[in-house]
Parts: structure tokens; C-alpha cells; sequence
């Protein structure tokens, strides 16, 4: 079997962990750069040669497909329940939208990037929102300050009982601390998919992904592939009336008053965090916390992700590698 069309079943049976049947343009844009080293220097294959490829394993019923959708043999249930979740996902990106809204006016904050099933277009109808978020250097915790106190105001902070179309603000990083430690085919994914909802700085996303280009260790991406699912409905601008009143409150705050506001919410942060259970006993998660990182993780899916990934891989008769 050419590596090519291994890469196309890794792609599926990547997908299938998420429980996802993919379009023959998704199996595309996210190749799995399967073995590890086919990426190196590698020519990323055609649309053309993918639908070419995906048509030989459906004759050979190694893969299924329904409505324009790809999946492994037997998995056509996935067809629908993701004609479903697109549906879901629609009115969940409106909640998204109208929320980041007023989210733009937390000062030193710099990037709003939606994550997670909603960035995938994957969501169920009990999912919250993922967003991930950067702040300026040296405010990190004042930002977080605002940030929950802004989304508790609208009602919309993710906490106990309430998830479901509620905001889940789970990583921060500052503009001077872009690379991400965490790596994994899960994270590269994770990362490879972001959708820039607002930023300060319109080439935010990109020098996310450029400070991160390990990325291209575990996916198959070529030039301009990532930020191609990033659409204009979905991304909101920065107004005048926004920008000033949040640089009115920043330049306030870039002051030793500021300095100070800094200091006490890093201490009242770190004094909840460190309280927390989950941050002693986070699972097979993660939470770090520190001056340019909040990554609130515990618990993570990750591990099961791939596992459910392997037992795909070794069902098709791919050989093990590193995850």
C-alpha cells in the first residue's frame, strides 16, 4: 500500500477517535503525516489525488462514504450524527460570536481563538465553548481577572453546573510565550485548528502557528493550509469605540497601580488554583500555572484520544509509532 493512502486511512481513523465522519477536503487538509518522518521535506499530495485515493479504498471496502462524507468500514453512523453536530454547531458559533463581543473589552487581552469541538465544527448539544487566549506579557493575571469578570457579569463563565454554551477560558499564554511544551498528535490537531474569533493584531493566529511549527511533525500541512477554515462570519474586528475604551483602561493600568492590580490577582489566582483538587490530582491532564502560561487541563481527553487512534491503526494493520 503506498504511503499516501495510509496517510488517508491514519486521517480516518484519527477522525474516528473524535467520533467524526470527514468530508474528502477535511481528509485533505488534515493529513496525518504518517509514518512521522513523511513530512520531512515531503510534497503534500492534491485534493484530487486524496478524492483518487479515498475512491480505490471505498472499491476495496476499506473505507464507507454517504452524503460527500468519508469514514472506516462499518462507521456510517457517523454520517449522520455528524450532518447532526454541524447543525448544533452553527447556533453554538452564533452564542460564540455575540459573547466575544464584549469579551474584546478586557484590557491586555490580545487573542481570542475558539478551540476544541467548536473549532472542528464537532460539538454536541451539552458542549461548552473552548476558547483559547493571549494576553500581554506581564498582565497575564490581570487579564484573567477581567476576563471572569466579564463573562460572570453576562453570565457565561463555565463553572459547575453550568457548561453548556458556556465559556471555557482553559489556556492562557502571553504574546512573548507562544510556543506550546505540549506535543502529541492530539495537541498538533488541537492547535492546527484554531479559529481567530478577535484579535488585536490580525496576524495573531499566525505567529501562533509559526512560533509552533512542530506541528508539522504529526500533520501533513503545506503552504497556507492552516487558517483556511478560519471564516469572516466568524471573525469579529476591532472598532474604534472598542479599542479606546479598552487602551483608556490599559493605559491606567500601565502604571505601578498596574504593577500592583498585577501582584494581588496573582496571588488571590494562585491561592484558588492551588486549592483546587484538580490542580494536586489533574488525572491524565494537565495545569500549569505560572507568569506565561494558565493551562487548566486536567482530566484531558488526550490520552483516551489516542489510544482509541492506536486500536483504529492496529485494526487496519498500520504499524505502531509514536503518538
Amino acid at each position: 500500500m503506498s504511503g499516501t493512502r495510509e496517510q488517508i486511512l491514519a486521517t480516518l481513523a484519527w477522525a474516528n477517535a473524535f467520533g467524526m465522519a470527514l468530508s474528502s477536503f477535511e481528509v485533505w487538509k488534515w493529513l496525518v503525516a504518517y509514518p512521522r518522518t513523511r513530512n520531512s521535506g515531503a510534497v503534500k499530495m492534491s485534493l484530487s489525488e486524496v478524492v483518487e485515493k479515498l475512491d480505490v479504498l471505498v472499491a476495496e471496502d476499506r473505507v464507507g462514504t454517504q452524503w460527500g462524507f468519508y469514514f472506516l468500514t462499518d462507521r456510517e453512523a457517523l454520517v449522520e450524527q455528524r450532518a447532526w453536530r454541524l447543525k448544533i454547531t452553527n447556533e453554538k458559533w452564533k452564542k460564540l460570536v455575540s459573547i466575544v463581543r464584549w469579551m474584546r473589552l478586557v484590557p491586555f487581552l490580545r487573542a481570542v481563538f475558539a478551540s476544541g469541538s467548536l473549532a472542528i465544527n464537532n460539538t454536541k448539544e451539552e458542549s461548552d465553548l473552548d476558547v483559547f487566549l493571549v494576553t500581554a506579557p506581564g498582565r497575564i493575571f490581570t487579564a484573567r481577572l477581567f476576563l471572569i469578570a466579564v463573562l460572570k457579569i453576562l453570565g457565561k463563565y463555565r463553572g459547575g453546573a453550568h457548561v453548556a454554551n458556556y465559556i471555557c477560558p482553559n489556556h492562557y499564554v502571553t504574546e512573548t510565550s507562544l510556543e506550546i511544551p505540549f506535543r502529541s498528535l492530539y495537541t498538533a490537531h488541537l492547535y492546527s485548528t484554531f479559529v481567530r474569533v478577535w484579535s488585536k493584531d490580525s496576524g495573531a493566529l499566525d505567529k501562533f502557528w509559526n512560533a509552533n511549527s512542530w506541528i508539522g511533525e504529526y500533520l501533513e500541512l503545506s503552504a497556507g493550509m492552516l487558517g483556511i477554515h478560519n471564516a469572516p462570519r466568524r471573525t469579529l474586528k476591532d472598532p474604534i469605540l472598542v479599542k479606546t475604551i479598552r487602551g483608556a483602561v490599559e493605559t491606567i493600568l500601565h502604571t505601578p497601580l498596574g504593577d500592583v492590580l498585577e501582584r494581588i490577582a496573582r496571588k488571590v489566582q494562585l491561592a484558588h488554583i492551588e486549592a483546587n483538587p484538580l490542580t494536586k490530582n489533574p488525572g491524565q491532564g494537565h495545569v500549569v500555572v505560572n507568569d506565561q502560561m494558565l493551562a487548566f487541563h486536567p482530566n484531558s481527553p488526550e490520552q483516551g484520544m489516542l489510544d482509541k487512534y492506536k486500536k483504529s491503526m492496529l485494526s487496519l494493520g498500520l504499524s505502531e509509532q509514536e503518538f
